[in-house]
């Protein structure tokens, strides 16, 4: 298989990827399907990891994909002037990268943190206890 098809391939798959982040990320401000408070939702999604991070830091190396990939264009020697062509690829490249760095490690806290819930005792308590225990 040539780069160019294999560059295609990559930047047609990471276009509805990042779409499921962004989509993701905005379903994080409407829990249940209910508009509430800012105050109300976690910490973390401020930080906007799927919108940012995942979505459109990684279109842009999927774009850059997609036009390696074009007709004729095999190997990325289409494009950009023949002395940024590669620099722009790698640094795309990076980019994207960086931000799926960085969408996976406020995931990860957000994760360690837990879920902001309602009980009837307490509000604001998260879903697993300590203890192990629900």
């Amino acid at each position: 298989m040539c780069t160019g098809k294999c560059s295609k391939c990559i930047g047609v798959v990471l276009f509805p990827l990042a779409v499921c982040a962004i989509i993701s990320n905005l379903l994080l401000y409407f829990p249940n399907g209910n508009v509430i408070a800012p105050d109300k939702i976690t910490d973390l999604v401020w930080f906007f990891h799927g919108i940012l991070g995942a979505g459109i830091l990684v279109i842009l190396p999927a774009f850059m994909m997609l036009g390696a990939g074009g007709a004729g264009c095999c190997a990325n020697r289409c494009g950009v002037s023949n002395s940024l062509r590669m620099l722009l690829s790698v640094l795309l490249a990076v980019l994207g990268a960086a931000g799926g760095v960085y969408c996976v490690v406020i995931s990860s806290l957000g994760l360690i943190s837990g879920p902001l819930c309602d009980t009837a005792m307490q509000k604001s308590l998260y879903w697993l206890s300590w203890t192990g225990e629900f």
